[in-house]
């Protein structure tokens, strides 16, 4: 499994504005997580960098954990080119076709075809798999979607439910999870949590949430990434046992 950061405005010392990708190993497909506006935009005029994030092979895999206006954006970014598998739940599926109407926007330019997580109602957990990644399994938890106060940040979860995902690779069985923001702790990730060789917690804003960071910093996993915020703060973060990720950075299992 290799984990890529990749931020949207490469070499530039600014507030992160990325995502990650997740290939099942070198040279593989890749899965975008959450991506935003600002790395569709790269994306599309960087062929290299499309090559090594394995997103120039057939259908580009996207998962969505919530409707939030980064990802939102990032979906309307990613509208020219091959068609879009969108992994997403049926209440985030329904937000950003009728809520937020992106949806039928991107399809008049090309073909997304919903892949469905099936988190909903007293399904609180689901296991699923991505088209070309036969070597990684992935799981959703249900996640609590509380506002954070602050308005509509980039960040911010629009409406409906968020998730916390899990991705284990079968071959040498390490994990990593992926979640966004403290609005969801104690809300079913805990055993996702559990035993992970990574932790990759997204930013939702870019200066640094002191809560987050002392809850990132108490967990037990060797590695702990935290994707986005300000730059500035790395110093502080590193003396935390936290590492937060340079554009390219790679975390392989």
């Amino acid at each position: 499994m290799r984990l890529l950061a990749l931020n949207g405005h490469a070499r530039q010392q600014g507030p992160w504005r990325g995502a990650l990708v997740v290939q099942a190993g070198d040279g593989t497909p890749g899965v975008l997580l959450d991506p935003t506006g600002a790395l569709a935009a790269r994306l599309e005029t960087d062929t290299l960098l499309r090559r090594r994030a394995g997103l120039d092979q057939g259908p580009r895999a996207v998962v969505l954990t919530a409707a939030r206006i980064d990802q939102v954006a990032g979906l309307i970014g990613l509208r020219h080119g091959q068609p879009i598998d969108l992994y997403t739940t049926p209440s985030i599926f329904e937000d950003l076709t009728t809520t937020v109407p992106v949806l039928p926007e991107v399809q008049r330019h090309c073909d997304v075809h919903w892949r469905l997580i099936p988190v909903a109602g007293d399904q609180a957990r689901a296991e699923f798999r991505i088209g070309q990644q036969a070597g990684l399994g992935f799981t959703a938890v249900a996640s609590r979607s509380a506002p954070s106060g602050r308005g509509p940040a980039a960040g911010a979860v629009l409406a409906g439910p968020a998730l916390t995902l899990g991705i284990e690779d079968a071959a040498s069985g390490r994990r990593m999870v992926w979640l966004r923001g403290r609005h969801r702790f104690g809300y079913g990730t805990g055993a996702l949590l559990e035993g992970a060789d990574l932790i990759a917690v997204g930013a939702e804003s870019d200066e640094p949430d002191d809560a987050l960071v002392d809850w990132l910093a108490g967990q037990a996993a060797p590695r702990k990434w935290l994707v986005g915020g300000n730059p500035a703060a790395r110093g502080r973060l590193e003396r935390l046992g936290i590492e937060q990720p340079r554009d390219g950075e790679l975390f392989a299992a």
